[in-house]
């Protein structure tokens, strides 16, 4: 039993159900400005190194992935049972764990390439993660925030999970005076775990989710994409070309609407998926883009475009002193009411823009300005949202 207990919960903790959405609405909308292994998350048990695995194991394999649906229907009693063993093993005192901090609880895998982490506490729960260092705990601490079902997300934006071993979470069982630490392990990168979904999250409510979220249309044209969507997340994933990609959101933005922008690593192509990892009200909530076909309507607008763009030179003696202290201010004209998203191979950082009602629009950035000859890429979104990019060399 002990093992055929220990391989299903090897195999539930490598689990990353990513469920797509759909969202393929187009927001005519312009933005004026934005902020810019396997792992075996088990018991330490080399026993679970080993390869070998018997028929019964496979089974068990199968219903914790929902493969079966005859055993897909038993999952989730059975889950239940090992994954309260799973998340007590790693406890501090095993034996003298609360058991209203087991309640709910649903802990998978950590990867050092985590980025956006999905679980669940039981919703009455007090509980926060940190890392431990020599002496005592680090100044490091993410309070939980959990939904009214205890689900929640972290996102590792500024963690540097390669440097440590494991994470500590602390769950307080209100009125019991006392704190239960779990001992989480960090496992070595993974392709496929940037992104750790919660099994047993309601796919009817992230559906719901999912297709009230309304991202940008892309074209084949967009190389900066650039896109809000309701909510606030520190971060968020995306997966193009089988590829997970990672970006932390623009601080400072607003509560009630965040945007975020991103370079993709070549032009798509028309007809191609992008999916879209966004956490939101304890969810990690999908979004399936389909990069939609150049259509005549498309064209036109961008030959508008090409024909009313005018871009300023750009290079560390170019611009105008700023009014924002040490920035400098770069001048061009493009359509009116426009999106400007900026971006460069040797640029660390994004930027972004808008076009006022006569086309005009002013970019501000800060020292260490682009060398001489870098490319630039401008990809401009008109209020139609419709897109061009285009290349520019740093003078």
């Amino acid at each position: 039993m002990k093992n055929s207990l220990t391989a299903k919960i090897m195999f539930l903790s490598t689990s990353a159900l990513l469920l797509f959405g759909c969202g393929n609405n187009e927001d005519n909308n312009s933005e004026k400005e934005v902020i810019e292994d396997s792992t075996q998350s088990s018991q330490p048990n080399e026993s679970l190194q080993n390869e070998d695995t018997t028929e019964h194991e496979k089974n068990n394999d199968e219903a914790a992935n929902g493969m079966s649906e005859s055993d897909s229907q038993t999952e989730n009693e059975l889950d239940e049972k090992e994954m309260h063993e799973y998340v007590r093993s790693l406890a501090e005192n095993p034996e003298l764990v609360e058991k209203r901090a087991l309640e709910n609880i649903e802990l998978r895998g950590i990867h050092q390439n985590t980025f956006i982490y999905n679980g669940r506490i039981h919703p009455d729960n007090n509980a926060f993660m940190q890392f431990e260092g020599d002496e005592g705990y680090s100044d490091d601490r993410i309070d939980l925030e959990v939904n009214e079902e205890g689900y929640f997300t972290v996102v590792f934006d500024e963690w540097d999970l390669e440097s440590h071993a494991e994470i500590l979470l602390t769950i307080a069982v209100p009125g019991t005076h006392r704190e239960d630490v779990f001992h989480l392990p960090i496992h070595a990168a993974e392709n496929g775990m940037e992104v750790i979904e919660a099994h047993n999250a309601p796919k009817s409510v992230k559906s719901d989710l999912s297709e009230s979220l309304e991202l940008n249309a892309i074209y084949p044209t967009t190389l900066i994409y650039n896109s809000p969507f309701g909510g606030y997340a520190r971060g968020l994933a995306y997966q193009m070309n089988d590829r997970f990609y990672t970006l932390s959101t623009p601080k400072g933005s607003g509560s009630n609407s965040t945007y975020f922008q991103t370079p993709f690593e070549e032009y798509p192509e028309a007809g191609q998926h992008i999916t879209f990892f966004i956490p939101m009200n304890g969810f990690i909530v999908t979004v399936e883009k389909q990069v939609q076909e150049i259509s005549e309507e498309a064209q036109k607008a961008i030959d508008r475009m090409h024909d009313q763009t005018e871009f300023p030179a750009i290079g560390k003696d170019k611009g105008e002193p700023g009014g924002n202290g040490d920035s400098t201010d770069f001048y061009g004209k493009t359509v009116p009411n426009a999106h400007i998203a900026i971006g460069g191979k040797n640029q660390s950082g994004l930027a972004s823009t808008g076009s006022n009602d006569t086309g005009e629009f002013t970019l501000s950035l800060y020292d260490p300005f682009p060398e001489k000859d870098d490319t630039l890429y401008f990809t401009i979104r008109d209020e139609d949202g419709y897109t061009e990019t285009f290349e520019v060399k740093a003078e």
